[in-house]
């Protein structure tokens, strides 16, 4: 019989069992070829993460710099800040919330304020009783 492995009329059969181990052992080799690779990229793609929160880094210093400089100048200036810890009532949110009450309440009171047969004509009257009611 002849040996397709090793080529020869006299085989023993151990030739051919060490060329399918060969075999394993090539595929094996080709599959740590392959994840040293991944992760050769993969380390190369973490190097540039870690360069670009480096720069991110640097440029949120430098933003928060610009900020409290500009913070500066403003109170240098008499500038006021609202304290934003007060939450809804900073001034700010305070004339917020009087403009939507005002809108929403002007338009109920005029509804309710058309009833009365002695206001119908008097507007400016309408006026002042829907600003002495808001307020």
């Amino acid at each position: 019989s002849y040996c397709f492995c090793c080529k020869s009329k006299a085989c023993s059969g151990k030739v051919n069992k060490g060329a399918i181990l060969d075999d394993e052992a090539g595929g094996d080799l080709l599959q740590m070829k392959a994840l040293k690779q991944e992760v050769d990229l993969l380390q190369i793609e973490l190097k540039k993460a870690k360069k670009m929160i480096a720069v991110m880094q640097e440029r949120e210093t430098l933003l928060t710099d610009r900020l409290a400089q500009q913070a500066q100048k403003m109170l240098e200036r008499g500038v006021r800040f609202e304290n934003v810890s007060l939450g809804d009532k900073t001034p700010t949110a305070l004339i917020r919330r009087y403009g939507n009450l005002y809108a929403q309440a002007r338009v109920d009171t005029l509804d309710f304020l058309e009833n009365f047969p002695e206001l119908r004509d008097a507007d400016e009257l309408k006026s002042k009783i829907l600003f002495s009611v808001v307020v």
